[in-house]
């Protein structure tokens, strides 16, 4: 937690901020794998998220399509960060992500090594960006009024459309062409109209540690839930526990 507490003795500045879509930090994507399910939800509120799992070619049969599972935990948010943050910087919907896996983790601030395995880094970061890219992902608001009951939804998968070029296998292997990914129109939209800030340096030096990370999406959830909904001098307890 050293990056954390260097912050407090000096100004913050621009590379210290991440940032995160609005949408995102008031419904937050699973902490864990929620399993073999058709669907995950989570609600806040009168806000609902919507998951569904991506699916692709299996490698061992092109004929097939395999489900790649659900994105989830710290990994995961720490792409959605770089992704928001970056796009904000460019101001563009097309990502590049680097010629190897290795520089993509470098950018996501994580050091590459040379473990192995489906646990490996390597391996997580890239299972965990394929299935945030490939998730079928909606928000879902309901209200009730004197005049009745209206309900709204937007789909807003993250991408849609990439070419990734590296081997999760070697990470450092260096392709010809970056790999790199486009943005969902609603979501650049999202990304450019409605950012809520973050410290950087916080989420990356507390990477592994999933809980943290939450605890910094659940103080700017609470942030933006007293500002867009209540708009009151006292925050609910139930939602910073959530």
């Amino acid at each position: 937690m050293t990056n954390i507490e260097g912050t407090k003795s000096r100004q913050l500045t621009k590379d210290d901020i991440a940032l995160m879509v609005r949408e995102l930090v008031l419904v937050t994507l699973p902490h864990k794998d929620p399993g073999d399910i058709p669907e995950w939800v989570r609600r806040n509120g009168n806000i609902t998220l919507a998951v569904q799992p991506g699916y692709k070619d299996d490698p061992q049969d092109s004929r097939r399509r395999v489900c790649i599972g659900y994105p989830y935990g710290s990994i995961v948010r720490l792409i959605l960060y770089w992704i928001v943050t970056e796009t904000r910087r460019t101001g563009q919907p097309r990502l590049e992500l680097g010629k190897s896996l290795a520089d993509f983790m470098r950018k996501l601030g994580i050091t590459p090594d040379d473990s192995t395995g489906k646990r490996s880094s390597s391996n997580s970061v890239h299972r965990q960006l394929e299935r945030l890219i490939h998730a079928k992902i909606r928000f879902e608001q309901c209200n009730e009024s004197d005049t009745g009951k209206s309900r709204g939804w937007l789909d807003m998968p993250v991408a849609k459309a990439g070419w990734l070029w590296w081997d999760a296998k070697d990470e450092e292997q260096k392709a010809l062409w970056n790999s790199y990914i486009i943005l969902n129109d609603d979501f650049f939209k999202t990304i450019l109209t409605h950012p809520v800030p973050d410290i950087e340096q916080g989420h990356r030096s507390i990477f592994g540690i999933d809980l943290a990370v939450r605890q910094f999406c659940n103080c700017s959830r609470a942030y933006w839930y007293k500002i867009v909904f209540i708009r009151t001098k006292s925050l609910p307890f139930p939602l910073l526990t959530s």
